[in-house]
């Protein structure tokens, strides 16, 4: 079958051959320059087709092509030759990816891309280090997000060790790129609810102690997203367990609080939403409650100040719930005579 290239006719699995030998010498050609014209060329042709960008390929071509590159593995020398690319190149190799996973499969089975994806899962593994070098964030943290729609690929890649990775990426990273991991690592902890939250029973401890570093990180945008991201999880159903477990530690309270005492509006809204599952919950902890009592003035002196005037929704009944709960708390005066009495 001739296409692609007029003056050299390549079957499909030519074609892939080629390319997985391409991308392979871009770590070792004497010519690094001409092996990435070659890469680019070939990539270029590959994103077209695959895509559905070149009207004039057969839709059966595309379909031989997806095929051959789930055969070889030329998926993994993509994203492995990801830090030899210039940016066009990278988000050509982007779209091939974000093609495959989203092509149907008319016959009931898995698509390959995952099952190849699965097979040799190294390439899962390349994207999930992708933000040890700041310049593949982008790009592995888009196929990343592409893969793990596929409740398979997310519950291989939740599971690596390197998952744990994405709570220290971000604070080492340069501003431009924090946003693009933080993203990934949204997707990750709130895609498939119920596989998250069967990953939070077993990881409970180790997880709370890394979203809480994130929530009192210095720089004001991992602070407030971490902080909206730990929420958006407990208020999964599928995560009740976490949230009956999160809501009876003293320390993450204590972290709460640190978030309401920040001098910007936005970390202090932030704080509110987490604060408030801690007094929803019916029976609290002696600990939580001395907490509740000891602080109860300083609670009540944030609320007077609480400027939620130009927001909407419930927020004004969930601020009045908890004034009524922080007053009828006793105060701490009374309760070291109590105490002392006994």
């Amino acid at each position: 079958m001739s296409f692609l290239f007029k003056r050299i006719p390549k079957t499909p699995a030519e074609f892939v051959r080629v390319l997985e030998e391409l991308l392979i010498k871009l770590d070792s050609s004497g010519d690094p320059k001409k092996a990435l014209e070659d890469v680019n060329r070939y990539l270029r042709q590959l994103k077209l087709v695959i895509s559905g960008e070149d009207t004039s390929s057969p839709l059966e071509l595309a379909h031989l092509l997806a095929n051959e590159l789930c055969h070889l593995e030329c998926l993994y020398y993509m994203v492995l030759g990801l830090r030899k690319m210039d940016f066009d190149l990278r988000k050509d190799v982007v779209s091939v990816f974000s093609a495959l996973l989203k092509k149907p499969n008319g016959n009931g089975l898995e698509k390959p891309v995952v099952q190849a994806l699965l097979l040799q899962p190294e390439t899962l593994v390349l994207l999930m280090r992708g933000p040890e070098h700041e310049e593949l964030a982008l790009s592995c943290g888009k196929i990343l997000r592409e893969c793990i729609l596929n409740e398979q690929l997310h519950a291989y890649v939740l599971y690596l060790p390197y998952f744990w990775s994405y709570f220290e990426y971000p604070q080492r990273q340069q501003f431009e790129t924090i946003a693009e991991t933080v993203q990934t690592l949204e997707a990750l902890l709130t895609r498939n609810p119920r596989l998250v939250g069967q990953f939070l029973v077993s990881n409970r401890e180790h997880f709370l102690v890394r979203i809480n570093s994130l929530v009192q990180s210095d720089n004001y945008v991992l602070k407030r997203r971490s902080a909206r991201l730990l929420c958006d999880i407990l208020l999964q159903k599928s995560c009740q367990a976490f949230l009956f477990e999160y809501t009876d530690d003293p320390t993450s309270l204590k972290i709460v609080m640190m978030l309401l005492s920040d001098k910007l509006r936005n970390v202090n809204l932030e704080g509110f939403q987490l604060l408030r599952l801690f007094f929803a919950k019916p029976k609290k902890t002696q600990k939580i409650f001395d907490i509740f009592v000891k602080n109860k003035e300083n609670f009540l002196r944030f609320f007077d100040n609480f400027d939620i005037s130009d927001l909407g929704g419930s927020i004004y009944e969930e601020r009045d719930f908890i004034v009524n709960e922080i007053r009828k708390l006793p105060n701490i005066e009374r309760v070291e005579m109590a105490t002392q009495s006994n």
